[in-house]
């Protein structure tokens, strides 16, 4: 573990690991980052899209987060960069109704995060590791 106190923070049952444990099923998806597009829209006020170069555009902020994965492995003090979550919800205007987010991906896969997760000050999108 790379740090003292870092015993404190391994949930029970999970197994530290230094190095990035296969993250996807299947191949990893690779994005076209010329037609590329982040876009928001539905429950906001102004829908917004921005391009890959728009997108590192915006300001960026830096977060230092432990991952624990349902797969049992953990690791700490990953350091990322990338836009704030905050940042996009401000630009569009939530409106009031709205609960959840709705995520979609390159490769199609989707879920919901909710809007009490995301405004969180450490919630990003992330386009940097270990910066």
């Amino acid at each position: 573990m790379k740090e003292a106190g870092t015993r404190e923070r391994l949930p029970p049952g999970q197994v530290p690991t230094q190095k990035w444990p296969v993250l996807t099923y299947g191949e990893t998806p690779r994005a076209d980052l010329q037609t590329w597009a982040f876009r928001c829209f539905g429950l906001v006020h102004q829908e917004l899209s921005w391009t890959w170069k728009e997108f590192l555009d915006l300001p960026r902020v830096e977060v230092t987060s432990d991952i624990h994965c349902v797969t049992r492995w953990s690791r700490f003090d990953n350091r990322w960069e990338g836009v704030a979550v905050a940042e996009i919800l401000r630009r569009v205007g939530v409106r009031p109704e709205a609960v959840a987010v709705m995520a979609h991906s390159v490769a199609g896969y989707t879920t919901n995060i909710s809007l009490a997760d995301l405004r969180s000050d450490d919630v990003l999108l992330a386009y940097k590791h270990e910066l």
